[in-house]
């Protein structure tokens, strides 16, 4: 514990010298045994240190070296990589998958025969993760594409915590250290996990849930060992919140629920019945309020909310709007709900709200990002894209980019958007007809800064 806690100060006296003594406490935080404190002292740590990273990645690296806790040193190695490329690579993906790099706007390093895969790459801190349609997970430099692990097998379905990747093969579930790919436990389940895709697969530092062909299953996340098993079905959709486990899924011609799980159990804390219409991606998000809110897919034709008290279940309100983000702070706590064409922005303890704004494209992606609410609504068979910005809490427009997307001549449309935040710059991607477009945009002010085909 003493080598611990002398890396962790080393690390601190790396970070900027004014936030010496918070940085202190997140790294006594980063070895903590409970798995949320650890996750948000590393989010707060990555944070702190991006502003200044100047020779600290080679020196952390060989601080590293004088812990015995395997789980410290895999942290401090990503939150090394977090700080040293912060603000400077996107992945994108098409027809080729490859890193973008974007003061230049354009690629860094790219491979061919990835297909869809795009979306499957995960990209952290200084590697990325490229998890191809044919299956297997490859680590590769952020900056180069250089590769530096990549196991054997076609295993797939992977989601991250901060030290592992879990994911699944033919009648077994593995995990992955993040650091060398190496498996760490690998458990065999003949004829259950054949057909497991997310988020059938959840997983956060303290324990992995698996809803199987028969049942839901928790196990260890360091050991793989099983910590209990529930028989039955519905258990679908999961989602691991704040520490919390709900499951939202219906099963064959039976009613479809909203639960929580005791996560120590397996047994319900509760269990309401919702319309089938939540199916066939119902999502579960969290606030300071403490209302679970399970919904239906963003922007389809017909959607639906509840919101849930997270301790009891009791349903409070419910709408026929798809709930898109959720805000708290001291003012209160506000839902972010969608039903083309109209955005609006409610109190999400009662339900009763606004509208905010209104959109003619039929199709919408969101992000709520720090105290902004983002939207970048497109035509999905047709080319051309909005991007704008509201305040999270109040609904004001905050500004409208001047972001236009990628025209592509008639009868090639096709287009997906997605936003994504890099450090302090806003991201709009899109995957189209005639290519893959990024624009790169100033997120005080919604200015394009830079906006392309990456070559």
């Amino acid at each position: 514990m003493r080598l611990v806690v002398a890396v962790l100060l080393l690390v601190a006296s790396l970070l900027p010298a004014q936030d010496e003594a918070r940085a202190k406490a997140l790294l006594a935080d980063l070895g903590a045994d409970d798995p949320a404190k650890r996750e948000a002292a590393f989010a707060a740590l990555e944070k702190l240190g991006a502003d200044d990273a100047s020779g600290a990645t080679e020196r952390l690296i060989d601080a590293e070296g004088h812990s015995q806790d395997p789980e410290v040193v895999s942290r401090c190695h990503l939150l090394l990589d977090s700080i040293r490329w912060w603000d400077r690579y996107i992945l994108v993906g098409g027809e080729k998958l490859g890193a973008v790099d974007l003061a230049t706007g354009q690629f860094a390093w790219k491979r061919n025969g990835f297909g869809a895969a795009w979306a499957g790459a995960r990209g952290r801190d200084g590697v990325a993760y490229l998890a191809p349609e044919q299956g297997g997970l490859e680590c590769v430099e952020l900056r180069t594409g250089k590769s530096k692990w990549r196991p054997e097998g076609a295993a797939t379905g992977f989601v991250s915590s901060a030290t592992r990747w879990v994911g699944h093969e033919t009648s077994a579930v593995l995990s992955l250290s993040v650091l060398t790919g190496e498996t760490a436990w690998r458990l065999a389940l003949p004829d259950e996990v054949d057909s497991i895709r997310p988020p059938a697969l959840v997983a956060d530092d303290d324990a992995v849930f698996i809803a199987t062909t028969k049942g839901l299953r928790a196990l260890d996340a360091r050991t793989g060992q099983e910590r209990w098993q529930r028989d039955g079905q519905g258990f679908q959709r999961l989602r691991v919140t704040n520490g919390a486990l709900y499951a939202c899924a219906k099963y064959g011609g039976t009613p479809a629920y909203v639960r929580r799980i005791d996560r120590a159990t397996g047994k319900d804390a509760w269990r309401v019945e919702v319309p089938t219409d939540l199916e066939p991606a119902p999502v579960i998000a969290w606030n300071d309020a403490k209302v679970a809110l399970a919904t239906s897919v963003p922007w389809g034709n017909q959607g639906w909310t509840y919101a849930l008290d997270a301790d009891t279940g009791k349903v409070l309100w419910s709408t026929n709007r798809t709930t898109v983000g959720a805000w708290a702070d001291a003012g209160g706590a506000r839902a972010w709900l969608a039903s083309p064409p109209e955005l609006r922005l409610v109190d999400v303890t009662t339900g009763e709200g606004t509208a905010i704004d209104k959109f003619e494209r039929d199709a919408a992606v969101f992000l709520l990002d720090e105290r902004r609410m983002l939207v970048a609504d497109y035509d999905a068979i047709s080319c051309g894209v909005g991007l704008r910005a509201y305040d999270a809490s109040t609904g004001e427009r905050l500004w409208t980019s001047n972001a236009q997307g990628l025209e592509v001549p008639h009868s090639e449309y096709y287009q997906r958007i997605r936003i994504e935040r890099v450090g302090t710059r806003l991201c709009l991607v899109g995957e189209t007809a005639g290519g893959t477009f990024i624009d790169v945009v100033d997120a005080e002010t919604g200015k394009v800064t830079l906006t392309g085909i990456p070559k």
